[in-house]
């Protein structure tokens, strides 16, 4: 499952040349993690170094570049950050696919509900909404559109109002929050298979060969909501782990 994009004139784009000394290294070092996690259903044939996350196709200069952080589980490719390429080892990449797989692959169900259930409780509150401003909020309001008077409870005009932030936004991100956590959880876990200091250790390199624009996740109305905790959070929480257990 790769990483949950709302909007989908956004795709990935703008791929590097592979690195035939590091990429075999990286598939292996993938494989093995499959085996560990008992993952059957990902067996990727090659890398795929993109250098950018995301490319509006009615905007192609408003493009944001791929998380030197992060990992995508494409069907037949492991998908990492060309800003990265040559820069970390293949062992070093070995928390951040760790990760990725658990998330994408471990935790899909858990995922995707953490979507599903704000949706439904949202639409819910949303329907209710609507109908019972009207009966709160009865009184009057008049106005003209097209030249034709009408007169409305001033409850509908909110209660529509309200309900389609709840229907939408709301549902949005809070699902974007849950997964997140989600993703928090899956370093916890990773941590299991390569070490809480390995794992810190790598992000806290990636933090300082990056530049601070590489690190500006985007979301909003017109971005993708990225799932990818910032690197601070996810070196601070894994710190926190790592005191935790000892």
């Amino acid at each position: 499952m790769n990483e949950i994009c709302f909007f989908p004139e956004y795709t990935m784009t703008e791929q590097l040349a592979h690195d035939p000394e590091r990429d075999p290294q990286i598939l292996a070092i993938t494989r093995e993690l499959c085996q560990q996690l008992n993952i059957t259903n990902h067996d990727p044939i090659f890398v795929s170094w993109q250098v950018y996350a995301y490319e509006n196709r009615r905007n192609p200069r408003n493009r944001k570049e791929f998380p030197p952080d992060d990992c995508l589980l494409e069907k037949y490719s492991v998908t990492l950050p060309g800003s990265m390429r040559e820069r970390l080892e293949p062992d070093e990449w070995k928390p951040i696919i760790a990760s990725s797989l658990i998330f994408s692959k471990k935790m899909r169900r858990r995922t995707f509900n953490g979507f599903l259930l704000p949706a439904i409780l949202f639409v819910a509150l949303a329907i209710l909404v609507a109908v019972e401003f009207p009966v709160l909020f009865p009184q009057p309001y008049s106005s003209t559109r097209s030249g034709t008077a009408f007169t409305v409870p001033i409850g509908s005009i909110f209660g529509n109002a309200l309900a389609l932030i709840l229907a939408g936004p709301g549902t949005i991100l809070t699902g974007t929050i849950l997964a997140r956590k989600t993703r928090l959880l899956a370093d916890r876990k990773a941590t299991d298979l390569v070490g809480t200091a390995v794992f810190v250790q790598t992000l806290k390199k990636i933090a300082e060969l990056r530049t601070p624009k590489q690190f500006t996740r985007g979301g909003g109305i017109s971005r993708p909501f990225p799932l990818l905790p910032s690197i601070n959070s996810r070196i601070s929480i894994l710190e926190r782990h790592s005191s935790s257990t000892h």
